[in-house]
């Protein structure tokens, strides 16, 4: 497994901790979109990063940012059931019609 795989398992698992730790949430959202966005740096067009920013964004209710982001994934051909998802959220959240 590469450093990045590792990494990107790494966010999934503290992803799912946050729900666990509703206390920490913002600290622990801080943490990964700090970690999604080093990875971005290495590698601009990974489609689990992408989707896996927008997912935090948007549950931390930055839908415009989401929004673009979540796109990018789209555009690069993204088939991720979570990549729907959460357009479909953040659409929904900003009054658009999915």
């Amino acid at each position: 497994m590469s450093n990045i795989d590792q990494r990107l398992e790494n966010v999934k698992k503290l992803q799912a901790k946050r729900w666990e730790n509703e206390d920490h949430w913002d600290d622990i959202n801080d943490l990964l979109i700090k970690e999604l966005e080093d990875i971005l740096t290495i590698e601009t067009q990974n489609i689990s990063a992408l989707v896996n920013l927008g997912a935090i964004l948007c549950d931390s209710g930055e839908y415009e940012t989401a929004l673009a982001i979540l796109k990018i994934a789209l555009d690069l051909g993204s088939e991720d059931k979570n990549l729907y998802t959460n357009l479909a959220i953040v659409m929904v959240d900003m009054g658009m019609n999915p």
